[in-house]
């Protein structure tokens, strides 16, 4: 048997309702309700983390639910080294931020730094890149050189040779320096197929490699060698 609310009651319901909404929207939106008191920051290898605890300190002042978590994220990516942020709440009074730093691949025109994935970057610290080989081109010219790297970077370790420097012109002529010292000028058109050449004939060079200066590869068949005085 369905029963029948008079009108005024079905008003003062929906007035209990609405009011009940609305206070506890008011509750939750108080940053004093259910403060923050844990920053959990995870995968920090470059970066200060005082520099970071500074950032987040006024943007963690808020209550749990009044977060402004892209906010966060856009401040936190601000920092040269990061790659990506992952940031999320974890009840009660908890936020975790998870932050992927860029790999450093090489040192990029002996001023900012080139992650793995063709970015150019600045660090204040440039410490980390005595270790790294070096690329000296345009600007605009990062990702095709990363790919060049990466592809002869292969072929070289069959001969357990590494590349030292990696340099392209404004005009696309492109020139490595090796591991062992050795200079290979390669030219701007089949450098895959003038890389190959040379190691086709690197055994028989090895033994002389000390006394090798550079070799020039821009020839149809064949390379010159200049030997060191």
């Amino acid at each position: 048997m369905a029963i029948w609310l008079p009108r005024v009651a079905i008003f003062s319901l929906l007035a209990l309702l609405l009011g009940l909404s609305i206070t506890s929207k008011q509750f939750l939106a108080n940053d004093n309700n259910y403060p923050i008191h844990h920053v959990q920051i995870y995968g920090v290898r470059h970066l200060d983390r005082l520099q970071i605890q500074l950032l987040l300190l006024p943007l963690v002042s808020h209550g749990f639910f009044t977060l402004n978590l892209p906010l966060i994220r856009d401040r936190v990516q601000q920092f040269s080294w990061v790659e990506n942020v992952n940031i999320k709440r974890s009840w009660p009074d908890t936020i975790k931020i998870m932050i992927y730093e860029r790999s450093a691949l090489a040192l990029w025109n002996n001023n900012s730094l080139l992650s793995s994935t063709g970015k150019i970057f600045f660090a204040d610290d440039m410490s980390t890149s005595k270790d790294l080989p070096e690329f000296i081109g345009p600007n605009d010219a990062s990702n095709t050189m990363l790919a060049v790297f990466n592809k002869f970077s292969a072929l070289l370790s069959t001969q357990q040779l590494h590349i030292q420097q990696l340099r392209m012109s404004p005009d696309e002529l492109y020139q490595l320096t090796l591991s062992n010292g050795i200079i290979l000028k390669l030219g701007h058109s089949n450098i895959l197929a003038h890389l190959k050449r040379f190691l086709r004939f690197y055994p028989q060079l090895k033994k002389q490699q000390a006394a090798i200066e550079y070799i020039d590869l821009r020839y149809n068949n064949g390379m010159a060698i200049k030997w060191k005085h």
